[in-house]
C-alpha cells in the first residue's frame, strides 16, 4: 500500500466552495451546515489535503451518534464518527486510516479513552 502524504485539518471558512466542488454527494449546504456545527462546537469536520486538495473528510459528533439505533445501543454519548470517506482514486492509500488516526488524537484530548469492544463507546 502508498501511504499519500496528507494535511489533515478541521474545515475553515475558505474551504466550502471548493469542498462543494470536490465532493457533491449530500448536496451544496452539507459542507456549510458541517463548519456551522463546528463552529458551535457541535462537531469538527475533518479534511484531508493532498497537494492542496481536498481528497477525504470525516465528521466526528462530539455529542455522540445522530443516528437513533446507534445512540441507543451505546450506555452513554460519546463522540463518534461519520461520514468518512475517501476520493475514488485515493483509495487503498491509508488516508482513511489517517482520518480516523487524526480524530482519536482529537478524542483523547478531550479526556476520553478507547475501549474496542463493540458493546462500549469511548467514554471519559
Amino acid at each position: 500500500m502508498i501511504k499519500a502524504i496528507l494535511d489533515i485539518r478541521p474545515i475553515a471558512e475558505t474551504d466550502v466552495v471548493l469542498l462543494e466542488k470536490q465532493f457533491p454527494q449530500g448536496g451544496v449546504a452539507k459542507h456549510a451546515e458541517r463548519l456551522s456545527r463546528q463552529q458551535k462546537g457541535d462537531a469538527t469536520y475533518l479534511i484531508a489535503w493532498h497537494k492542496g486538495y481536498p481528497v477525504g473528510h470525516a465528521l466526528l459528533n462530539w455529542g455522540g451518534s445522530r443516528d437513533e439505533h446507534v445512540a441507543k445501543q451505546l450506555k452513554s454519548a460519546c463522540p463518534d464518527l461519520e461520514d468518512l470517506f475517501v476520493l475514488t482514486g485515493f483509495r487503498s492509500q491509508g488516508i482513511g486510516r489517517q482520518l480516523i488516526d487524526f480524530a482519536e488524537q482529537l478524542v483523547s484530548t478531550r479526556g476520553y479513552s478507547f475501549r474496542h469492544r463493540p458493546e462500549l463507546c469511548a467514554c471519559r
